[in-house]
């Protein structure tokens, strides 16, 4: 169908300019058209050979007209026939002038395709022995302009649909319901097992604490039925006993311990010469005199029984008695030691 109107076209642009515009007007109009980008290119090929001539026939006709204008007036005057075929014309030229315009916007809302961008030999012919240079100028300037209109509708078109898109409602399907109670509920799920987590340690370091508080708690109570019971004692020894017989009861125990010291003393002199033989009969001194300062050390001043062992007696002297657990190191300095507690139970005596 297109073809027949293309032919249409051809055939009909020697012979007039209306049956040539008729054709186009006729081939744009029609609603059942489906038209390519090849056929559009033909088809602006033939509105350009169309264009041409008109152009040509026009200057044609202005140059007759100016050079036979005073003529032509004088003879419009005398002649209403000439009046009344110039009118006609004129208003054929305006009717053309309309049909043509709505032809070239036809052609660019069809194809979008610049005529002067027409790639094929026949049309760059018609162009180039045509059109002058001014016209092809003309003819790109409009062109860009269309393009340049084109991608502004296009922005403007873009930009529609992007503030369509973010006032578009939240899907309220039951899908996305759904997904989105699950999402939130694997998050708290998450949240809590976390605190959960955080509380059962909590829980165990408060519990280990309420353990050592209780054993605590325990030991402090029975230090003090201990320090009660004690208490008691002292108050009904103090209650039945005299003076005289408490005066008696503290000679009988520093004659005691004067006893045992005599016979710890006798121990320690046998026990360290039969360590020492004569020829270490200096060591075994030695031995004695560190013992024996340490025991007036402890009984002079109980509270302060440390003595300043560091050049007065040999290092191996030393390491002997507290290997022995006889003397006892200062916690805080080992160059000073002490006697032990003999009175207290074995594994007491520091």
């Amino acid at each position: 169908m297109l073809g027949q109107h293309l032919q249409a076209a051809s055939s009909s642009s020697g012979k007039g300019t209306d049956s040539t515009f008729a054709s186009l007007t006729a081939l744009l109009a029609d609603p059942n058209l489906s038209i390519d980008v090849r056929l559009v290119e033909r088809l602006q090929v033939a509105a350009l050979q169309e264009a041409v001539r008109r152009q040509v026939t026009n200057r044609n006709s202005n140059e007759e007209v100016g050079r036979a204008g005073s003529k032509k007036e004088e003879d419009a005057e005398k002649d209403p026939y000439t009046r009344e075929l110039l009118q006609a014309l004129q208003e054929e030229k305006s009717r053309n002038d309309v049909e043509w315009e709505r032809i070239r916007e036809g052609l660019t809302r069809l194809g979008k395709v610049d005529p002067s961008e027409v790639g094929m030999d026949d049309e760059e012919d018609v162009w180039g022995a045509s059109m002058d240079d001014s016209a092809v100028e003309r003819r790109q300037e409009k062109s860009l302009r269309d393009k340049e209109l084109q991608v502004d509708m296009l922005d403007a078109e873009i930009k529609a649909l992007e503030a369509e898109m973010s006032v578009l409602p939240t899907s309220t399907t039951t899908l996305a319901q759904t997904i989105d109670l699950r999402k939130d509920l694997y998050a708290s799920i998450n949240q809590f097992d976390d605190a959960l987590m955080e509380l059962r340690a909590r829980v165990e370091r408060e519990r280990q604490s309420c353990d050592s508080d209780r054993k605590l708690l325990s030991d402090l109570q029975a230090v003090s039925q201990g320090l009660e019971r004690r208490i008691a004692t002292e108050k009904e020894k103090a209650i039945l006993l005299t003076p005289e017989e408490i005066s008696d009861n503290l000679r009988n125990k520093i004659t005691r311990v004067e006893a045992d010291l005599s016979l710890l003393l006798n121990t320690l002199i046998s026990t360290s010469n039969g360590l020492f033989t004569e020829a270490n009969a200096r060591m075994g001194a030695q031995l004695r005199a560190l013992l024996d300062t340490l025991m007036n050390k402890a009984w002079d001043t109980p509270a302060d029984p440390y003595v300043d062992v560091n050049r007065r007696f040999a290092p191996p002297l030393v390491a002997f008695l507290v290997r022995a657990n006889i003397a006892l190191e200062h916690p805080n300095d080992s160059r000073r030691l002490r006697l032990a507690n003999f009175q207290l139970p074995a594994g007491t005596l520091s």
